[in-house]
C-alpha cells in the first residue's frame, strides 16, 4: 500500500492474519478466495477479504474488511 510514493505497508497476506474473527475448524480448510480495495478512509485503507471454504453442502464464506492505517498496522473484522 502507497500513500502517493510513500510505501505504507507491504505483507503478505496468509490464512492465521484471520484466526481473531474466522472460527479455526472453519478457517483451517478455507482459501483465501478473493481480496479487493474498498476505499479510504480518515485513517485508513480498507480492502474486502473473502475466506471460502466447499463442502458438500456448497460453499460458505466469510467476509473481512481489512484495515490498514498509515503506520502499516493491520487490522480485522467480520462484515455485518
Amino acid at each position: 500500500v502507497f500513500q502517493g510514493k510513500e510505501k505504507i505497508c507491504s505483507k503478505d497476506i496468509t490464512r492465521d492474519m484471520f484466526s481473531e474473527v474466522v472460527p479455526a475448524n472453519f478457517l483451517n480448510h478455507s482459501i483465501l478466495s478473493d481480496m479487493s480495495f474498498v476505499g479510504v478512509g480518515t485513517d485508513c485503507y480498507f480492502y474486502r477479504a473473502v475466506i471460502c471454504s466447499a463442502s458438500s453442502h456448497g460453499a460458505s464464506c466469510y467476509y473481512v474488511k481489512i484495515g490498514i492505517n498509515r503506520e502499516g498496522a493491520l487490522s480485522f473484522r467480520l462484515y455485518q
